[in-house]
């Protein structure tokens, strides 16, 4: 015998049989499940990880600019009059 005539032979007696059919498909359809549901989690993970990186990336800029500001006040004045105090201050960058 030949092992494609085996094979087929095989293959017959499986579709045949209804009972090794279900767990073919069974196993084949569990199989496919888990990919999916992996493949899930594995995208939502990743998605998770690039907002993070995002985020701390513009939290980083954010920290880096304000290091960077020279900030200076002029020509301070305060007026003050019934418990109420007003401060007026030229600010430049």
């Amino acid at each position: 015998m030949t092992a494609c005539s085996l094979l087929s032979r095989n293959l017959r007696k499986l579709i045949v049989n209804p009972k090794g059919f279900s767990s073919v498909i069974g196993t084949i359809f569990m199989v496919l499940v888990a990919l999916v549901l992996s493949a899930s989690v594995f995208l939502w993970t990743l998605s998770q990880n690039t907002e993070y990186f995002e985020a701390m990336r513009e939290e980083n800029q954010l920290e880096l600019d304000r290091l960077n500001e020279r900030l200076t006040a002029d020509n301070a004045t305060y007026t003050g009059s019934g418990g109420i105090i007003c401060v007026e201050v030229d600010v430049r960058n």
